[in-house]
């Protein structure tokens, strides 16, 4: 059956079995009554006329009926091919912006086309010539030299092209080039960069960010496709191409609150990474650390002077400097964690003073970063090289996130048996492990 838009006037061929349902224009998105072209159902000639039309309106109501009657939650709009473009059956106010909208849903259907490589279904929903324009804004763009720490939004990236400057060049290039384009898009959105961002995330919400005649920006909130708890959003931008919407940007959005809490983590400087073997960790760059500010002045000397005492390859030196070390406690902690960014991991000997270390923050704080000295894969007493060198960075992550504010662990009261200190410096440590 044939029909016709009152607005646009776009003709669209729909089974005779939707006359009367209400339609979405493919076009213009505008609503109607899906009724043959000329507005009237046709009928057999002769006496019977009146019947016939009696008979085709009450069956229209009732198709009207059971279509709204199915209709149910966010995947289950029903959806009439009109030909070129998609008509679907409206269920009460027409969503415009939100999660059911035509612009949305297109959002989804390329996540879901990313996750099952249907190459078929994302060739039709991308718009190449704008791919083109916009990969050349970013190979022009200057990158802010806090991009990635700071994480800002894509429209606070705006390089030194514009769109409409960028898409002079693009609307050149020729029908191979495009396709190339294309190509080079599903390529990445299905096992490249972007399939951390698309086709290993499902979507759960999301509206329309941004609406023009020509251009949209819809916000999509996805969650892990493999499960999971965390949550993030991938920010669309389509252009209406032929009719049609299309898709031609795709990459992470942050809210303010988001950019709030990655420019906090940046200051401490640790970040969460996951190594070879699948574990997840957080670490943090090694760097020479200053005592406490309100460490006094005699205890950073006597701090100083065990120090070498503790990664002295003689036992009796080391253990003694170790149990007054582990006396002080949090004090001494900025010291030990400075001894591991200037020892290198280059020798035997150097392992085992980094051990030394390791051994004496772990008694002080109770963490465990399991560095061990030797390298030998397969082995009890060994492990990997990036094992070693983890642990180190573990031992500078858990200073910045937690480390100046740990509770210590509970220590004898054997101060004066092993530490000379004066009586302030003694009064000072007690008030410090009852804070």
């Amino acid at each position: 059956m044939l029909i016709q838009c009152p607005a646009c006037k776009a003709n669209a061929d729909v089974p005779t079995s939707k006359e009367g349902a209400k339609v979405r224009c493919g076009e213009c998105g505008r609503v109607y009554a899906a009724l043959p072209l000329g507005g009237r159902t046709r009928v057999a000639s002769g006496t019977n006329n009146g019947l016939y039309i009696g008979l085709g309106v009450a069956a229209a109501v009732l198709l009207l009926f059971v279509v709204l009657s199915k209709t149910g939650g966010k995947d289950d709009l029903p959806v009439v091919d009109a030909g070129e473009a998609p008509v679907a059956a409206a269920t009460g106010p027409v969503d415009e912006t939100g999660w059911n909208s035509e612009i949305v849903q297109l959002t989804r259907r390329l996540h879901r086309a990313a996750a099952e490589r249907d190459e078929g279904v994302l060739l039709g929903l991308i718009a190449p010539v704008h791919v083109s324009a916009w990969r050349a804004m970013q190979a022009a763009a200057e990158p802010p030299a806090e991009a990635p720490a700071e994480a800002p939004n894509t429209d606070e990236q705006a390089g030194t092209l514009d769109l409409e400057t960028a898409l002079v060049s693009a609307r050149a290039l020729t029908t191979d080039a495009q396709a190339e384009v294309a190509r080079a898009a599903i390529a990445d959105l299905t096992t490249g960069d972007s399939k951390d961002l698309v086709a290993d995330w499902e979507p759960y919400d999301g509206s329309v960010a941004n609406l023009t005649d020509a251009y949209a920006v819809v916000h999509l909130a996805v969650t892990p496709r493999e499960g999971g708890t965390e949550k993030r959003t991938v920010e669309w931008e389509l252009v209406r191409d032929g009719g049609r919407w299309k898709a031609f940007r795709w990459e992470r959005w942050y809210s303010d609150a988001e950019k709030k809490h990655l420019r906090k983590k940046r200051s401490s400087g640790y970040e969460k990474v996951t190594l070879s073997d699948g574990s997840q960790v957080f670490e943090r760059e090694p760097e020479p650390l200053a005592h406490l500010e309100d460490t006094p002045p005699d205890l950073r000397a006597r701090i100083d002077e065990l120090f070498p005492q503790l990664i002295n390859d003689e036992p009796r030196i080391y253990t003694t400097a170790r149990r007054e070390l582990v006396a002080i406690g949090k004090p001494a902690v900025p010291k030990l964690l400075t001894g591991l960014y200037e020892i290198p991991l280059d020798t035997e000997e150097h392992a085992i003073q980094v051990n030394a270390i390791v051994v004496t923050l772990r008694d002080i704080t109770g963490q465990n970063f399991f560095f061990k000295p030797l390298t030998l894969v397969g082995s009890a007493m060994g492990t990997t090289e990036e094992r070693r060198q983890s642990a180190i960075k573990q031992w500078f992550a858990w200073w910045y996130r937690k480390g100046e504010k740990f509770t210590e662990k509970e220590t004898s009261d054997a101060l004066d048996d092993l530490i000379e200190l004066s009586d302030k410096d003694k009064a000072w440590l007690e008030r410090t492990k009852n804070n």
